[in-house]
């Protein structure tokens, strides 16, 4: 399992050197040391499978289960639904037992959907935007898109940002998207504030990969995920 983990450090880090090569950091890696560094790992994996094949198993095992469990936390949805669906068939002759079940279920449908998600945005190019609401459609459970962009001054505000908002909230009427405009500088203080205020955890909070222009690193912002580029 701990070599496992280390293949995929390295993996995560030729990821990010492809993807995300404008992020700020300390560290930088060369493309040979992670390369190296990946084969030698790798290497001493499939030793170490040879040698012990019963570990594999084992791995297997709880591999499988611990999957299984992230699965239905990811499609907790889509499952209730399922579970509405069937439990009104099965109780259509209990008309007060399928409506108070359906009352609960929906209701747990709903707090899961209602989970707004926010993404910072620092323009108003509608493929941008765009991008970023299509991830949120297709990675997260929810109906509900904050984009807040944070101004020091009036005049910097992008032009066309509400207007291009309200034109990709008619596009997509099955998802809510709100305009917030913050006064202040881009910082992690600022986001804290933005996190409290908006009562959203800050692992629902996302961002466009920064590039060399932003003096703070991604994980100065204590847990804000990067979805797309800046």
């Amino acid at each position: 399992a701990f070599l496992g983990v280390m293949c995929l450090f390295s993996i995560g880090n030729m990821l990010l050197k492809y993807k995300r090569s404008s992020l700020p950091r300390e560290i930088r890696s060369s493309w040979l040391g992670v390369v190296i560094s990946f084969s030698a790992v790798f290497a001493g994996l499939i030793a170490t499978i040879i040698d012990n094949p019963q570990y594999l198993q084992y791995f297997a095992v709880y591999f499988v289960a611990t999957a299984f469990l992230i699965l239905i936390t990811l499609v907790r949805s889509r499952l209730l639904k399922i579970l509405l669906f069937f439990t009104q068939i099965i109780l259509r002759k209990f008309r007060r037992s399928r409506e108070r079940v359906a009352q609960h279920i929906s209701k747990a449908i709903q707090d899961i959907n209602s989970q707004a998600i926010v993404f910072l945005a620092s323009k108003d190019d509608p493929a941008y935007l765009n991008k970023a609401i299509l991830y949120v459609r297709d990675n997260e459970q929810t109906n509900w898109i904050k984009i807040v962009h944070i101004y020091e001054d009036e005049s910097l505000i992008p032009p066309n940002l509400q207007r291009n908002i309200e034109f990709l909230d008619h596009c997509y009427p099955k998802i809510r998207l709100d305009l917030i405009t913050v006064h202040g500088t881009f910082s992690p203080a600022t986001v804290d504030r933005l996190a409290n205020v908006l009562n959203t955890p800050k692992n629902f909070m996302f961002i466009a990969c920064p590039k060399d222009h932003l003096p703070h690193t991604i994980g100065d912002f204590g847990g804000v995920r990067m979805i797309t580029h800046y």
